[in-house]
């Protein structure tokens, strides 16, 4: 891969006592280095969809900004909580597709809802609510969920470029070094977004899980050799809209950016604790926002829940989708 910016790396331009001004690069562990603009103009395009631009007459130069921390070109990306597999990166070429991402962003929210509505309304009257559970093929479940997860970053990829936020790359996170945990896709920070940007950002990955539910309720309705599979496949996308828009301890999932964004706070679980355990804070909360104020307690109960018992809330969603389908099997 060619070379990216290391993670936590900032570009400076310092002044000296003299007023003279240079150039620093500081990499995540603090340490400084002077550079000279060459260097940090390469810098800023390593976006690692390209070769560094470096001065011709320092051929270890790429080593040393390497060994420094500023620069990496290896795709597996080392981390203090997780690790990174890079499968793709973006660079300026992405601008191109805006006006596309653009449509397909501004139809999402409306058309994954009617998608929804409408699968889960044929699926009801093609079969009166039920489907065949003779053949079930897991080759094909799988299959059907990786294609979920990745319509779920893609979607997000889509509203970013079409938001103009700064996307960087696309891959996969390892949980304990070697396993696969989840897709992630790489952005920046936008100045001055608008809130309902950042929300749809948040969401857009939901929107598109809930298109693909009501696209595999429409096929399994349709494909009687195989409905159990699309079906299942449909629940486990109702599943992992679950997942995603409840916030869970040490995950910074959709539900969570969202809210964060949407009560303008740094951190829910935060406001959510404040809330629910002081009882003049609750009251004061009801008698102002009545009902709202009621389902706002709820909700914010549930986040604590989420977050204090979280090993009971990701128990909920990995084994709910198999007890739910035993059961309808059964019933």
């Amino acid at each position: 891969m060619y070379p990216i910016l290391c993670d936590g790396v900032e570009l400076m331009i310092c002044e000296d006592d003299y007023g003279e001004r240079f150039y620093c690069a500081r990499n995540a562990a603090g340490e400084e280095y002077t550079v000279s603009y060459p260097i940090v103009k390469a810098l800023m395009r390593a976006d690692g969809t390209r070769p560094l631009r470096l001065p011709e007459d320092e051929p270890d130069l790429l080593a040393e900004l390497q060994s420094c921390s500023l620069v990496q070109t290896s795709r597996l990306v080392k981390g203090k909580e997780y690790d990174r597999l890079i499968l793709f990166t973006f660079g300026d070429k992405v601008r191109k597709a805006r006006p596309l991402c653009r449509l397909l962003n501004a139809a999402l929210p409306a058309g994954s809802v009617l998608a929804f509505l409408t699968g889960t309304a044929f699926l009801s009257w093609q079969n009166s609510g039920r489907v065949q559970v003779d053949d079930y093929s897991l080759l094909l479940f799988y299959a059907l969920v990786i294609v979920s997860l990745f319509m779920h970053e893609a979607a997000h990829f889509i509203a970013a470029v079409a938001y103009g936020y700064p996307v960087s790359e696309a891959g996969v996170i390892l949980f304990l070094k070697i396993i696969p945990a989840c897709l992630y896709v790489g952005h920046g920070r936008k100045k001055n977004a608008a809130k309902g940007e950042e929300i749809q950002l948040a969401l857009a990955g939901i929107e598109a899980n809930l298109l693909a539910a009501g696209l595999l309720f429409f096929v399994a309705a349709l494909w009687e050799d195989q409905s159990m599979t699309f079906f299942a496949a449909a629940v486990s996308n109702i599943f992992i809209i679950i997942a995603n828009l409840v916030p869970a301890k040490g995950m910074e999932d959709d539900g969570e950016v969202a809210l964060n964004c949407l009560f303008e706070v740094k951190s829910i679980y935060s406001a959510a604790k404040k809330c629910v355990r002081n009882k003049k804070r609750r009251r004061k909360l009801i008698r102002s926002a009545g009902l709202s104020g009621i389902a706002c307690i709820a909700l914010f109960r549930l986040i604590l829940f989420t977050n204090e018992k979280h090993i009971l809330w990701t128990g909920f969603i990995i084994f709910s989708p198999m007890v739910f389908m035993m059961l309808y099997c059964n019933a």
